[in-house]
């Protein structure tokens, strides 16, 4: 999901070829703080597509290679949309960076509704493990491996939850722009 994320959130701001986007996302050292390979976008370029979710807008010879460039569809944008309301509220953590990256896309208004949810799924998984733990260490002598598992998972959620009340509070606090934007105005190398 984190590739289609990614190619339909710069494609959303202007016509990209493949290699372009390559080096688009290799700029922005994506594969540092998301799942996304170098070698997947071609992969993905094909995905979007053959699900009619970007389009040819041009092809130009390279050598013994063409050079497509594409753009995003109607129906791309609203997968899109679609996309990042299913990462805030479901996704993997590990993609909210990538959503995070794109946080311009939505309207503020749903974005901050989809937030929220977020958080108040956070805080419903936070009480469960305490919950959760609190049986479990009536019911049998813990041991420290699992006291530290423990402590760890509650420190991770915690973390989450701060994460996301910062975010927030940025969003009802400031103008959005798109971190990746600030980066498309400059020619790739």
């Amino acid at each position: 999901m984190s590739v289609q994320l990614m190619l339909l959130g710069l494609l959303r701001q202007q016509p990209f070829s493949g290699y372009e986007l390559q080096k688009r996302i290799e700029m922005n050292a994506v594969r540092g703080w998301s799942k996304i390979q170098v070698g997947s976008i071609y992969h993905g370029l094909n995905s979007l597509k053959r699900l009619q979710l970007i389009q040819l807008v041009s092809s130009q010879p390279r050598g013994s290679r063409q050079r497509d460039t594409f753009c995003i569809t109607e129906l791309g944008l609203e997968h899109l949309h679609n996309l990042l309301v299913e990462t805030w509220l479901g996704g993997e953590r590990s993609q909210w960076l990538v959503a995070l990256a794109l946080i311009d896309v939505l309207p503020k208004e749903k974005t901050l509704s989809c937030l929220d949810q977020a958080k108040t799924n956070l805080e419903h998984q936070h009480l469960q493990l305490e919950r959760g733990w609190l049986w479990y260490s009536q019911q049998t002598q813990v041991s420290h491996f699992s006291r530290a598992g423990f402590e760890n998972i509650k420190q991770h959620l915690q973390a989450d939850l701060d994460f996301l009340n910062r975010v927030i509070e940025a969003v009802k606090t400031t103008e959005i722009v798109s971190p990746l934007l600030q980066q498309i105005s400059q020619p790739a190398p």
